[in-house]
């Protein structure tokens, strides 16, 4: 066998260190360019706030006075004093004018709901109107409420709003009304966006605790604020003299459009189940999605489409998971972590968050094939220069090394190590002629063309179909080294297994199978003539050990470079899969719409009355990428790697598909969304 020069040795060596290194602080950069570059430009100034004060307490007789501040009868003071706001920025921003000036209403009416403990203002009027429809009147402002059944009398001191001293202690909580339509609401659980499966109730990202029927500030009185501009909407239509209710609700569209669009959807979620069936369906005990990056890349593609006529549904109309009735979270297996309005808004922002993401993926894949093409040697290069070179030239003189010759002075047995060599060279060489040959049919015409047409259809299907394709095309170049690496983990565990067993012979014991521990040999079973052969195959096993670890050490390590750098293609898959771009950019346009709780503001008391300003808590930058990160974490991680090491065991990676569709909220039974759509009619 020849022998291979000591240059030659050292140069293998140094280029396979060299291309490790490289591809380490090619996967730092990216994770420092997205960790200090990126996501710092996201990041939302926010205002330091005070902490947060406990819930308001309630003498028995008090009142929840819940003010909109840009309704408000009350006439914030324009020059702010020392210690009196604790945020000026939001007490400037609650500043803002109505069509009529706030300064003027000194007197008046204010219209709204009362409740068990409190009362929500919906609107000021200077007089009582006609039509109040479900509201009445809760307060007046210096004036008299005889014969107002129930209204609070308020009045100005020192140009504030403070009530009227008749023993009683109110709360004057001052809010920007909330936008429903814009899906702005007041809510103490925060949303949750995605989850990992671990989530248990999105109570635990409450500000407070669970409401009692004694409190002031509970659910109903939330809903109340919520439905300000609604109420105050119709409060002002059922006032105006030229406003009449419609004969019949207005159609943006025919029945006969909304019929056909409802089949066209119908038949395409028809066709993407089928399509789901066939990846997913087992073949030899395993299916596509099992083997492939490609097809998993391709099954997520599909799940998502065809969850996104669902998904809008649940947006527009929440009820379809809310109602006790509903059998579909179950029916589903839709993983629900929100409540009420949390409902519409999560399913509204994942929509979109993901119909974003396709597209920018199908950008940058045709990107990627516009630039690839200007360089028609980048294929040739791949194959010839890096894999043809790495995975079948370097490791056939890697093995010829440690075959022929004794690495670093090592000494291992000859034949043993000539035999093992031998055998592995000759499937190397045959998998190099395989190799060659593919590549030499590819280039020729019209496969050459064909092949083309192919790469041109990955990318025009998203840059993910493309890595993940790499992905695959990787795995099947480097085959023969997952198949030297099965070879090589059996022998060296068998043989340890083996140095086991007889070295608890020499102490007198043996391993209990069926009980699975350690018992002592019997008189009987200890006898000479067992040690001595047992002593013989010890010794042999211990001799040929060495070079059986040097062939498994070097495939070991041949297989973790190949595992590197599929993991790290599987996160960027993550990254341009479940990147949280749309709540970024959603934060930065309207940060109210990610409810993170309710903070309350002190702005200062006086004997009868205190007053408190009541804001979202939009949800930080760690809230939204929590997740995110734990996913990307957990991607690609080989579990007890030098464990199964020292044991010849092979290497496991960490299933994370179930994780991935708790994150995008995807239901399990997908054949479902077929029937959950028929049932669906169009109005």
């Amino acid at each position: 066998m020849d022998s291979v020069p000591l240059e030659l040795q050292k140069l293998v060596l140094w280029r396979i260190v060299g291309a490790f290194f490289a591809v380490s602080f090619l996967y730092l950069l990216i994770i420092g360019f997205f960790t200090f570059s990126v996501l710092p430009r996201y990041k939302v100034p926010e205002n330091k706030r005070p902490p947060l004060l406990p819930r308001p307490s309630f003498l028995s007789r008090g009142s929840f006075q819940a003010l909109s501040a840009s309704n408000s009868p009350e006439s914030l003071p324009q020059k702010r004093k020392n210690g009196f706001y604790q945020q000026p920025n939001n007490s400037s921003r609650y500043l803002r004018r109505d069509s009529f000036d706030v300064a003027k209403r000194r007197q008046g009416y204010l219209v709204g709901h009362r409740l068990a403990l409190a009362v929500v203002v919906v609107q000021f009027f200077r007089e009582i109107p006609p039509q109040l429809g479900d509201l009445s009147v809760v307060a007046v402002i210096d004036r008299s409420t005889e014969g107002l059944d129930g209204a609070i009398g308020l009045k100005y001191e020192n140009g504030r709003l403070v009530g009227s001293q008749d023993g009683n202690t109110y709360t004057l909580v001052l809010f920007l009304p909330p936008n429903l339509r814009n899906l702005e609401y007041f809510t103490v659980d925060a949303i949750l966006l995605q989850s990992t499966g671990s989530e248990k109730s999105p109570r635990d990202f409450a500000e407070f605790g669970k409401t009692t029927p004694s409190d002031a500030f509970d659910d109903e009185v939330l809903e109340k604020i919520n439905c300000c501009q609604s109420d105050r909407a119709t409060l002002n239509r059922l006032n105006k003299r030229s406003w009449r209710l419609p004969a019949k609700p207005a159609k943006w569209l025919p029945s006969q459009i909304l019929q056909g669009l409802h089949f066209l959807v119908s038949c395409i979620i028809s066709i993407l189940v089928c399509l789901l069936d066939g990846l997913n369906y087992p073949i030899w005990g395993t299916s596509l999605v099992e083997v492939s990056a490609f097809f998993r890349q391709l099954d997520l593609r599909l799940r998502q489409v065809a969850y996104f006529p669902a998904q809008f549904l649940f947006y527009r109309n929440s009820a379809i998971l809310t109602d006790p009735s509903s059998d579909w979270p179950h029916l589903l297996q839709l993983p629900l972590y929100n409540e009420k309005y949390n409902i519409n808004n999560s399913n509204y922002i994942n929509l979109y968050n993901s119909i974003w993401l396709i597209v920018n993926d199908i950008l940058i894949g045709i990107t990627v094939y516009r630039l690839a093409s200007q360089r028609a040697n980048l294929v040739n290069f791949l194959n010839v220069n890096i894999l043809s070179e790495m995975a079948l030239k370097y490791l056939r003189l890697l093995v010829l090394w440690v075959a022929s010759e004794h690495p670093y002075g090592f000494k291992l047995n000859d034949e043993l190590g000539k035999f093992m060599g031998l055998m592995f060279i000759w499937t190397l060489d045959v998998w190099t002629l395989v190799f060659d040959l593919v590549l030499e049919i590819a280039l020729k015409e019209p496969y050459s063309t064909v092949l083309a047409g192919l790469i041109k259809c990955i990318c025009y299907m998203g840059v993910l179909f493309l890595i993940a394709a790499f992905t695959d095309y990787i795995a099947v170049v480097t085959l023969h080294i997952h198949f030297f690496t099965i070879v090589t983990t059996k022998v060296y565990h068998r043989q340890t297994e083996a140095l086991k067993s007889l070295w608890q012979l020499f102490r007198g014991k043996k391993y209990n199978v069926l009980r699975h521990r350690i018992d002592n040999l019997d008189e009987e079973q200890f006898r000479v003539d067992r040690l001595l052969l047992g002593t013989l195959l010890f010794t042999i096993l211990v001799y040929l050990l060495p070079t059986t670890f040097a062939f498994y050490l070097l495939f070991y390590a041949a297989k973790a470079i190949i595992f590197t750098v599929a993991k790290w293609c599987a996160k960027l898959l993550v990254v341009l899969n479940m990147y949280p771009l749309f709540v970024l950019l959603l934060k930065l346009k309207n940060s109210r719409r990610l409810q993170g709780g309710i903070v309350f503001e002190s702005l200062g008391g006086s004997k009868s009355t205190n007053w408190l300003l009541m804001s979202n808590k939009a949800l930080t930058r760690d809230e939204i990428f929590v997740n995110f990160w734990h996913v990307l974490r957990n991607e690609g991680k080989v579990e007890r790697i030098f464990l199964n090491f020292a044991q010849g065991r092979p290497m496991r990676v960490r299933n994370t598909i179930s994780m991935k569709f708790h994150y995008l909220r995807l239901p399990a039974r997908y054949e479902m969304l077929r029937d959950l759509w028929q049932t669906r009619r169009p109005t």
